[in-house]
């Protein structure tokens, strides 16, 4: 199985590199609750010093979404940042070493070869809001009659103030 976001760093000069990748929907599919369309775009500048690595770029996806307040769904495209260091580590360091506050953010890596595919997949995830909404002024659903107040107006209020 050919991975999508498979980096090679000696593939990369001392210095600027400018990368691209294209994910599948199929390659990010690893939560059910999110459907992403087409493909996700990913451009990438790497900065490579010796056997550290820092990436700085964006990744451009359309997500089909439910509104947390109608329940609609709708789809809406993000942009969201990528930052990422990666330090060669030493295999023979072991795995209990006390980090710094500074290198929390860093990953290591200890072959020549590092899969991006969990940073892009948690930089989605993480893009998407807890609560994404279809539109700013969204109006919800009736809570007595279940209409969406967006397209329809509730007969709840005229009916009851009748009665």
């Amino acid at each position: 199985m050919k991975k999508s976001a498979l980096l090679t760093l000696t593939s990369l000069v001392q210095g600027q590199n400018r990368l691209h990748f294209t994910l599948s929907a199929k390659d990010l599919a690893a939560n059910k609750d999110l459907k992403i369309l087409d493909k996700a775009e990913v451009e990438l500048v790497a900065l490579r010093s010796g056997d550290k690595l820092l990436l700085e770029g964006a990744i451009d996806f359309r997500v089909e979404i439910n509104c947390a307040i109608c329940a609609e769904t709708f789809v809406k495209n993000y942009s969201a940042p990528v930052h990422a260091e990666y330090i060669k580590q030493n295999p023979r360091l072991g795995r209990s070493i006390l980090l710094t506050s500074d290198e929390i953010d860093r990953s290591y890596f200890q072959s020549e070869t590092i899969d991006l595919l969990p940073l892009f997949h948690d930089i989605i995830l993480l893009a998407i809001p807890i609560a994404p909404t279809c539109r700013e002024e969204c109006k919800g659903i009736c809570p007595n009659c279940g209409v969406n107040l967006n397209y329809e107006t509730c007969r709840c209020e005229k009916a009851a103030t009748k009665a």
